[in-house]
């Protein structure tokens, strides 16, 4: 069955975006990867019958990030929070939790926080703004109102009013029922009868504008924690590792007391949490070793990796184009690791320590550039914002962060296959075969041998 949720907020760092399903009135979170990212407002779709849960967290394959449409009622304002016109309703049965008019109820968004905006009494029903309560979707209700428009006339619509009117009818009934399993009336056999309706209070009683939410709205889920596939790429300073993240194609920060030790080189699995700055992910426990190999080439050297990767020369990323013209920083896109930069000089089949702008000049509209082999390395810097985050307007608030710079073009793909294949049988000879056997060999007891250690 396929889903459409729509998106709350994105958290570049984990890949983690948190949506709301309006079908079921139910926030859920949803791990993307593949460079992809989410904008606040827009939706994302995915097929439920091949999503998997873990930790609070759904993995889904091939989910679509789309853009509302005017169906949806769906806008961000000038100020980047959500706009979304939306009917809302209230019951006349005292009863109900929309009866005082603290919240109110919205077919597509469920019970929503009123208490901000007055509203006539003698109308059960408005056209209205409401926007998230919170960015982190910390509070009770995730939507409030923030404006009513207009009131509406049964008169004029009656279908729409009589619908909206029933799925109140039937939320609130739901709600009722559950709380009053949550508070019995009727008191145990060992309690006093008279000290038990002291302490339980009737549901026939008005509510007060006071009270608090029940506890069925209240249940949120738990914060993003989820388990991926990880290479550790280089140690910083003396109290972590840098590590890069294959699903989300973002780096995670290892801290040395988490582990006994850790090789360089060498692919984990990793527990991950997202922290709330929206920063780089933080690694809470190392699991077990991987014997796989991740897409890209690794070259050693001394205490970092470097990695062989695809990029496209042919057709820059033009998203930060401003900073790129102000900053002389280009930027490119690679199908392995997202988004990458070109170092000031760089090594190219032509010559060596070349500036990016001769570079560039070699394949920038050639489409045999499109799938380039580049060595690119790790590097911290400062870069904008709205490269990671395309709901940012400002093209200038920046932020210092990871990102793969290069600064080695080799050759086209498929000129590097042939080239490789070619030094191996002139390198190797007619043993090639048992020579590569004993060299993998060689290589995997090089690498059971723990490269850096440290002590708890």
């Amino acid at each position: 069955m396929e889903k459409r949720c729509l998106v709350l907020d994105f958290d570049s760092g984990s890949g983690v975006v948190r949506c709301f399903n309006r079908k079921n009135h139910k926030l859920i979170y949803v791990i993307i990867g593949n460079g992809e990212s989410a904008s606040p407002g827009q939706f994302i779709i995915y097929n439920a019958g091949e999503s998997n849960e873990q930790n609070g967290i759904l993995t889904v394959l091939n989910p679509r990030i789309v853009d509302a449409e005017n169906g949806d009622c769906v806008k961000v304002g000038e100020n980047g929070k959500l706009k979304i016109s939306s009917w809302i309703a209230f019951s006349s049965n005292e009863n109900h939790l929309t009866f005082d008019r603290q919240f109110g109820y919205a077919d597509w968004y469920g019970f929503v926080d009123c208490s901000e905006v007055p509203t006539d009494p003698s109308c059960s029903a408005f056209k209205t703004d409401i926007t998230v309560n919170d960015s982190e979707c910390n509070v009770n209700l995730i939507f409030k109102v923030v404006n009513i428009k207009v009131k509406i006339d049964p008169r004029y619509y009656r279908e729409e009013y009589d619908l909206l009117m029933k799925k109140m009818e039937e939320e609130e009934e739901k709600l009722l029922e559950k709380t009053r399993q949550l508070n019995p009336e009727r008191p145990s056999r060992s309690v006093d009868a008279q000290r038990a309706q002291n302490k339980i209070p009737s549901m026939h009683n008005k509510k007060s504008s006071h009270s608090p939410i029940p506890p069925p709205l209240s249940s949120l889920p738990p914060a993003p924690q989820f388990v991926v596939h990880g290479l550790v790429i280089q140690k910083e300073a003396d109290n972590c590792f840098i590590v890069w993240l294959f699903a989300t194609k973002q780096i995670a920060y290892l801290p040395i007391s988490t582990q006994r030790y850790v090789i360089v080189g060498t692919c984990y699995e990793f527990s991950v949490i997202s922290k709330n700055d929206g920063s780089a992910c933080e690694i809470t426990n190392v699991g077990k070793r991987l014997e796989m190999k991740p897409s890209f080439e690794i070259h050693q050297m001394m205490d970092k990796i470097v990695v062989g990767i695809h990029v496209d020369l042919c057709c820059p990323n033009t998203r930060c184009q401003l900073w790129s013209f102000y900053m002389g920083i280009p930027f490119f896109n690679s199908p392995d690791v997202g988004i990458v930069t070109m170092a000031d000089y760089l090594d190219t089949p032509i010559g060596l320590h070349l500036q990016w702008q001769e570079t560039l000049r070699l394949y920038l509209g050639d489409p045999r550039a499109k799938n380039m082999q580049c060595i690119c390395q790790l590097v911290k810097q400062k870069l904008p914002q709205k490269l990671h985050n395309s709901f940012i307007s400002d093209d200038f608030v920046s932020s210092s962060r990871y990102i793969w710079q290069i600064v080695e073009v080799c050759s086209s793909e498929q000129h590097h296959q042939i080239r490789e294949a070619q030094l191996k049988r002139e390198n190797l000879g007619s043993n090639g075969g048992e020579f590569e056997q004993e060299d993998e060999i060689a290589r995997q007891k090089r690498n059971n041998r723990p490269s850096v250690r440290f002590e708890l």
